[in-house]
């Protein structure tokens, strides 16, 4: 065999092994992600008190998972735990803004999923603590 095709057939053997190992690496991230999201008992507790709310015709949503309605709050207790969130007039979470914006005033708006949108209140979202940081920090 001339000393090219070796290299090939090593380099397609090297890939083929790399691929097994992350298929198997994928396979048990899901695993283990299946059997924590069906046997830990704080993630069932949690998912089945949320799905209760969450679904009636006071939840937050407009779409559901997708777009919130606007001026809504809700507010749920578990406990000593308070979970409590509202949408201004535009559906999006947090204070009220005005329209037209302001002279002077920046805006600085966060995209994203339930990192964004999580908190257990609106003051304890990551946009509300960086509006809280930038205000003291560009005070004035």
């Amino acid at each position: 065999m001339n000393r090219r095709l070796k290299l090939i057939l090593w380099s397609f053997g090297a890939v083929a092994w790399l691929l097994v190992v992350l298929l198997g690496l994928e396979a048990f991230a899901r695993f283990q992600a299946y059997r924590i999201d069906h046997h830990n008992r704080m993630v069932v507790e949690y998912r089945d008190s949320l799905n209760t709310w969450e679904e009636d015709e006071n939840s937050l949503w407009e779409v559901p998972h997708w777009k919130y309605k606007r001026n809504a709050s809700i507010r749920v207790q578990r406990g000593d735990d308070v979970y409590q969130v509202s949408t201004n007039r535009f559906g999006f979470r947090g204070k009220d803004i005005a329209l037209p914006k302001p002279d002077g005033v920046y805006r600085i708006v966060c995209v994203g999923g339930s990192t964004t949108v999580g908190g257990w209140t609106d003051d304890t979202s990551y946009p509300a603590f960086l509006e809280v940081a930038l205000n003291e920090r560009l005070a004035g």
